[in-house]
């Protein structure tokens, strides 16, 4: 059973004016959930995309870019039709923050029960155009912590479902039946991304060592990395090296923006720690 004309032509024509499509009797000016188009690193994704992604546990993390995850589905009142259910939305684990090892997890979007919609694109889950291992899978029963719990719904399913992974939106052309029926969708699998985006890899290798702490604006904070490039790395502004090359921890820092001024180390001919002219 394939979609019909009319709902071909409404997934992408909302997706093209950065729509979401619960249903097909809402127009595009309708609908209240923003989508957009999925890209590469040029710009969005700032890190290329494992071609092997692994996904033998729950919460398990490819090379720090890719996090395989069991998001669970809320039906959305506006795809109410008939009585029936067509649109669903994806929301991060009410446990994500306890439960994952993503070091910027409880930072940001990245918290508890997030929906994927109201992060803008900021979180977005990774498409089957970067390999067939990234298809999403859904499920309906189960429950939140196990994976593959639950009744598989295949991807050629008489339902004919579409999912966007730019702002996690589920939609169903014939649901099992009306109201919150026990075979509506409940779960989905799929990598979510969690490398840098275009933003923050496009800035030059100096600046790259420092960024603005995601809990106050009006803040640097240190990246933690070596940048290959120069051999330089950071180091949190309530740390210092004194004329022997040893790192001291001090009691303040200045967090200031406008007053910060960035300090570049690099390593001498001898392995030492110095300071870069």
């Amino acid at each position: 059973m394939s979609f019909t004309s009319d709902s071909k032509q409404q997934i992408s024509l909302k997706k093209l004016v950065g729509k979401a499509h619960t249903k097909n009797q809402a127009e595009f000016f309708n609908e209240a959930k923003p989508s957009g188009l999925t890209v590469s690193s040029g710009t969005v994704f700032g890190e290329a995309i494992p071609t092997s992604p692994t996904s033998t546990n729950l919460y398990d993390i490819t090379d720090d870019i890719i996090e395989y995850l069991r998001l669970p589905l809320d039906s959305l009142p506006e795809s109410l039709q008939d009585g029936k259910y067509h649109g669903f939305s994806s929301k991060l684990p009410s446990n994500y923050e306890a439960s994952s090892s993503f070091n910027k997890a409880g930072e940001g979007n990245f918290g508890n029960s997030q929906n994927i919609f109201e992060t803008k694109g900021d979180i977005q889950l990774v498409p089957p155009s970067f390999g067939d291992a990234y298809e999403v899978k859904l499920y309906y029963g189960g429950d939140a912590t196990t994976k593959g719990s639950g009744t598989r719904i295949p991807v050629l399913d008489n339902r004919n479902w579409y999912f966007d992974y730019f702002n996690g939106v589920l939609f169903q052309e014939v649901p099992p039946g009306t109201g919150q029926h026990a075979e509506n969708p409940d779960f989905i699998e799929v990598f979510v991304y969690i490398g840098k985006k275009s933003s923050e890899t496009n800035n030059s290798s100096l600046s790259s060592l420092w960024e603005i702490d995601p809990n106050n604006a009006d803040s640097l904070r240190s990246t933690s990395i070596l940048d290959g490039d120069t051999g330089l790395f950071s180091l949190d502004f309530n740390m210092s090296l004194d004329n022997e090359n040893v790192i001291n921890t001090i009691k303040y820092k200045p967090t200031s923006r406008v007053d910060a001024k960035d300090l570049y180390f690099e390593f001498d001919d001898n392995g030492n720690i110095t300071t870069k002219e």
